[in-house]
Formats: structure tokens, sequence, C-alpha cells
């Protein structure tokens, strides 16, 4: 039951909008479901109307499959200790990648610059030196720059 009742529940409309044409879909409140618990019967119906309209998109299908595959192949190699170190760097691509994809915020150079010239350090070398201390931990929880983990050759994640 909603804090509005049952029946203003049902009056209320969400719409999800496609990203990649705009075509909009509308859902009811869902009911949600904890992780390691089952979905819903209404948000699988939602989520498997949403995958078939993505079917009408065929890059977004080639590359949804790949990430399935690769995330797949990730997982499944977590489970292992590996001692190959090309199969350990694609390994760790993809969790950079799963990272990046995922990161809710990012911060930028000028965000570091903005937030610090509102601070009262008026020594500019003490100015420098947080700036650059700053920007060395956004690259390392950004996992950017010299934290960036090194780019794997082309080589698929599991191989027979």
């Amino acid at each position: 039951m909603s804090i509005f009742g049952d029946k203003a529940a049902d009056q209320l409309k969400y719409i999800t909008t496609c990203r990649l044409c705009g075509k909009q879909f509308t859902s009811s409140p869902f009911k949600v479901a904890v992780i390691g618990q089952n979905v819903p019967p209404e948000v699988i119906r939602f989520v498997e109307a949403l995958q078939k309209h993505l079917l009408t998109h065929r890059e977004a299908i080639a590359s949804l499959q790949l990430a399935i595959q690769q995330y797949a192949g990730y997982m499944v190699t977590r489970q292992f200790d590996i001692q190959d170190p090309q199969l350990s760097r694609v390994q760790e691509g993809v969790r950079h990648h799963l990272h990046k994809m995922t990161r809710k915020e990012t911060i930028t150079d000028e965000q570091i610059t903005e937030n610090l010239l509102m601070t009262p350090i008026d020594d500019p070398d003490l100015r420098a030196g947080v700036e650059s201390l700053l920007r060395d931990f956004r690259d390392k929880l950004q996992e950017e720059g010299r934290h960036a983990p090194p780019k794997p050759e082309n080589s698929p994640l599991v191989t027979v």
C-alpha cells in the first residue's frame, strides 16, 4: 500500500524513454525487489518489453550481447586463481570498464580548481600542491591517468 493509498498508486505512472529513439514506455510504480530475491513478475514483463524494443536497434543489441558475454566471462573467471597474465589483464579491463560505466559521478580538473579557489588557501605553492594531491586522489578513485589499468591486447576473455 502506498502512502497515498492503493487507488492513488494505481493512477501514478512513470515514463521510461528509449535513449536511442525517444520511444516512451509507461509503467506503474513497481514493488522493489531486494537483491538476491525473486523479481516481481510485473518488473520482468516490463524489462521484457524494453528488451523487445531494443531488438529494433541492431547496433545496440550487438553491443549489449558482447557486453553480456564479457561480463559472464568475467564473473566465471573471478572464481579462479589465474596465472595467465594476458587473461588477468583482459579480466581487469572488463572490471575497469564496468567501473567506468557504473560510476555515478566524475570529477573534472575544472571542478577541483573551482572548489580549491573557494578555500582559504592563499599560498600559491600550497594551493598547487593540494590541487595536485586532489587530482591524484581523483585519478586513483576513477582509475584514470597513471592509475588506469594497462590496456589489454585484443584478445577474447575466454579462449578454448
